[in-house]
């Protein structure tokens, strides 16, 4: 029984450490590239040193250029679940809004295993100016999301998908 369990724990070990080396990888001209974990402080800041982070998330590099930024945050943010009781440095997993001062919705952020899924972004009005939806892909571009742009009156003023360097339209508007 031993050795079963001695023989499970190695495999898990295994699997881990394979795992987690598909993370933090540079191409053959040493620009960032493929998955990479980004650390953050508490009012979701790109932080270099994890010494001082609170939540880190991931983003994706092709070949140096980061094809997943961040999206702002604001004076506040309220989590839709409660990472309070979590030790460490928390991975940025459900629905995170953030307000201005005046108590505003600003930003949605909606993430699943430290993955963008969804980014919104509203103008103080609270009519939505942005809308990212990470889970629609262009064609050929695995890295691509699909992007809805409002001006100030709600009125649909882009949508497309944005690809390294540039944007893929989908629809003119009118």
């Amino acid at each position: 029984m031993k050795k079963i369990i001695y023989i499970i724990t190695v495999l898990i070990g295994m699997i881990t450490v394979s795992s987690a080396q598909d993370i933090n990888k540079y191409d053959d001209k040493g620009k960032k590239h493929g998955k990479w974990k980004v650390y953050l402080d508490k009012y979701w800041k790109v932080l270099d040193d994890s010494s001082k982070a609170v939540y880190y998330r991931y983003t994706f590099y092709e070949h140096g250029e980061n094809q997943h930024p961040m999206g702002k945050g604001g004076d506040k943010m309220i989590a839709s679940i409660d990472t309070s009781k979590q030790k460490g440095i928390k991975i940025l997993d459900g629905e995170y809004n953030w307000y201005d001062s005046k108590g505003n919705l600003r930003y949605v952020h909606i993430l699943r295993n430290g993955v963008y899924l969804f980014y919104k972004e509203y103008y103080s009005t609270s009519e939505l100016s942005k809308l990212f939806n990470y889970t629609r892909h262009a064609k050929d571009y695995p890295w691509s999301w699909y992007m809805m742009l409002f001006d100030k009156k709600g009125k649909l003023t882009f949508e497309g998908y944005a690809i390294p360097r540039g944007f893929l339209p989908t629809k003119y508007p009118k």
